[in-house]
């Protein structure tokens, strides 16, 4: 968290549980005791954990994602880097015949980044579908479509003897990125 503050968070809102994009910032000093004591009146046991430690308990905020108009611009713009990152990531990884050894290590990689990502947006989603209601079925069919590439990751990275076994998963999982992420650009970026 201290690396990588961006988190997803999940919160029940009108009895449904939905997935937000948030920023993660540990709290010190005035500002973490006046918090953590703000806990531990909701809930006694938080007292209770100070007693059986001698370490600082952390106390961290969490930010939800909330988007104005210049905010949805960087976003979109934000987007398109990324999803040119992993197009170049991907074309790399494809296009190194003598990698054969390498290519599932690479391929781990890659599709841990491409996961990461797909988290990542889902919980921007949310905030997408705040901003403008009316994107609603924008989201739901990314939403979707994350499952798909999802499938086909797992594919990817299930242990195989054989590495020319992912070269036609790597290029289904291309057609498949490209799509999406061409739907996303027009849609969203």
């Amino acid at each position: 968290m201290l690396a990588d503050p961006q988190v997803m968070i999940a919160i029940r809102e009108d009895g449904v549980l939905r997935r937000h994009a948030a920023r993660a910032v540990p709290l010190e000093g005035a500002e973490r005791d006046h918090f953590h004591e703000v806990q531990a009146r909701r809930d006694p046991a938080f007292r209770g954990y100070v007693e059986v430690t001698t370490r600082v308990i952390p106390v961290v905020a969490l930010t939800v994602l909330r988007l104005d108009p210049e905010r949805v611009a960087v976003l979109g713009a934000q987007l398109r880097r990324h999803h040119e990152d992993l197009r170049a990531e991907l074309r790399r990884l494809r296009a190194d015949p003598t990698a054969r050894r390498d290519l599932r290590d690479h391929c781990l990689a890659f599709c841990d980044n491409l996961r990461m990502h797909h988290m990542r947006e889902d919980g921007a989603f949310t905030a997408f579908e705040g901003h403008d209601p009316a994107l609603a079925p924008v989201p739901a069919k990314l939403r979707k479509e994350h499952h798909v590439v999802a499938d086909v990751i797992e594919r990817i990275t299930a242990p195989a003897d054989d590495p020319d076994r992912l070269r036609p998963e790597l290029d289904r999982l291309e057609q498949d990125l490209e799509a999406h992420f061409a739907y996303e650009e027009a849609h969203l970026g």
